[in-house]
This record gives C-alpha cells, structure tokens and sequence, in this order.
C-alpha cells in the first residue's frame, strides 16, 4: 500500500513538472505609424574660420572648407549667400575694426574653381583730377559719384596684384535717383604698375532697373568691368553713393544673370555637401583685426 502511495506522490509530482515544461505561449503585435513634420533646416560648419596675418594685396594661402548638411525633412534644391557689411566706408578710418572681414571672403562650391565674392560693398570718394568722367556727369547726392571697389587679383590663376576698379554712377534725370541710372565700372583695374582706365567719357556704362523698395538698383556687368568683373552683377543706391558687387546673393536680384546659388541640385535630408572660402585682403587696410563678418546661408527646400 505504502509502495501504491509513493508512486502515485512520483507520478503526481512528474505530471506537475511537465506541465511546467509545456507552458503555453502566445504572442500580439501592435503597429507604429509616425509622421514626420515638414521642415526646412541646414547645418554649416564650422560656425567660426580665423585667419592670421595676411598682408594687404595678397590672396592667403589657406583656403577653409565648409560642410553644410541638411538636417531637416525636405529636399534642399538651393543655397544662396548673405554676406555682412561695414555700417559705413572703412578706408582711410585707421580702424581695421571699422571693416568687416566677410566683404573680403570669398566663395565656391569647388575648391579648384573660381572664388567670388557673395556680395561686397564700396562707397563714394573724392574723384581724382586725372580720371575724367562719364559724359554729362555731375558729382552729387542723387546725381552722381565716383568710387572704387579694392581686391586682389580678381582672375583666377594670376599672380597677386592689388586691384582698384574705378567706378562711376550717374543718375537717371526723369527719376532723379541712381536706382534707376547708369553704373559704369572700369573695364581695367588699377596696379601697382598700370592707372587702369582713366577716360570714361565715352563708356557706354550699365542701365540699372529699381527694385521694389526704390532704394536700390541692379542689373549685370556687361559693358563695364573686365572679364572677371563680368561675372558679376551690381546693384547701385538710390543715392548714388554705394555699388555693392555680388555673385552669390541671389536675394538682392533674382533676375540677374549674372547670380548663381552656391548650391543648386538637390541635397536629401542627411546628406551633406561642402563649400570653399579664400580671404583677399586688399591693399590700404589698416593692420589689426577686422570686425567679425557674418555669412548667412539661405536654403529653400522643395
């Protein structure tokens, strides 16, 4: 009996542990769905370049490479460039902080390539007696000025020269402003070894359009300016007294041909791409350190 009692107590005991050993399982699932907001957004790097001592009229050595990535959700399909200005004209001031150190940076999506100038202003001097000016110009607010815009070797694979290209603006007599006058632009800078053009009696110049604002002006270089000059559009003040040259600010003259967006292709969300900057510093620049500039990227996603 005792025996009978026993195995059964193992019998028991193994059925438990079986039935352990079986267990049964299930399993369920549930689904995730995730939308994702629309957003334009870039990321440049790095947020800040430094040069050293550079001498006036020389090109640096160094040129920084940028990376801007798309951090957003949409396609990137084009970039353009805002580059900072001096609050008024910095030569002959003996300040170097009174320029500002991006309107001497220039830029390219290619590092072998041509580097230009996102946007880079020049205002009214006093007109030397031996340059003699357009036909019918009178020098005066709204009128007219003479001026200069100061680089460096502006062709790509010359040797450094420190460059002056004189300029001139004339207004339109009907408007009584520059925004809707004539810019002429030198078409051979002074050197060191050469005055440049002096007689501008008979340039044919350039025919601005104003823009909305009635405040400025812009249209191509084409009939001023020497080759490197005219891959470059121009915008003229109401006044007269400032010409900005710009290749990479497409929001100052959409319809210029002359502007180019540093990027047009289409950069997908995490992807990357890389841009180049030189530094021409020009001659007649106090040393010191220049304020800092500020480049401002603009994509426009699709």
């Amino acid at each position: 009996m005792k025996l009978y009692i026993a195995l059964i107590g193992v019998l028991a005991i193994s059925i438990l542990l079986l039935g352990l050993g079986m267990a049964d399982t299930d399993t369920d699932e549930i689904t995730v769905d995730v939308t994702v907001a629309s957003q334009t957004r870039i990321d440049v790097n790095p947020k800040s370049i430094t040069w050293g001592a550079t001498e006036p009229g020389t090109t640096n050595d160094t040129h920084f490479s940028l990376e801007m990535e798309n951090i957003g959700t949409r396609n990137i399909s084009t970039v353009y460039v805002d580059a900072s200005n001096a609050a008024s004209d910095p030569f002959s001031t003996a300040d170097p902080a009174n320029y500002n150190a991006t309107e001497y940076v220039l830029l390219n999506n290619t590092e072998t390539a041509t580097f230009y100038y996102a946007d880079s202003l020049s205002w009214n001097e006093s007109k030397p007696g031996y340059i003699i000016p357009p036909s019918g110009w009178t020098e005066g607010d709204s009128t007219g000025y003479f001026g200069k815009f100061r680089t460096v070797s502006l062709s790509s694979g010359t040797a450094d020269v420190g460059q002056q290209y004189y300029w001139f603006t004339a207004q339109d007599a009907d408007a009584g402003n520059c925004s809707n006058g004539t810019v002429y632009i030198a078409t051979s800078p002074k050197t060191d070894s050469a005055s440049g053009q002096t007689d501008f009696s008979s340039h044919t110049g350039d025919a601005l359009t104003e823009d909305a604002n009635q405040d400025w002006g812009y249209t191509d270089i084409s009939n001023g300016g020497d080759a490197a000059m005219q891959d470059y559009a121009v915008g003229v003040s109401a006044d007269c007294s400032q010409v900005i040259i710009f290749r990479y600010n497409y929001n100052l003259c959409s319809s210029c041909s002359n502007v180019d967006y540093l990027y047009d292709d289409t950069l997908t969300p995490g992807n990357k791409t890389f841009y180049w900057v030189a530094l021409k510093v020009p001659q007649g620049v106090p040393d010191g350190n220049m304020d800092t500039g500020i480049f401002t990227f603009t994509a426009e996603g699709n």
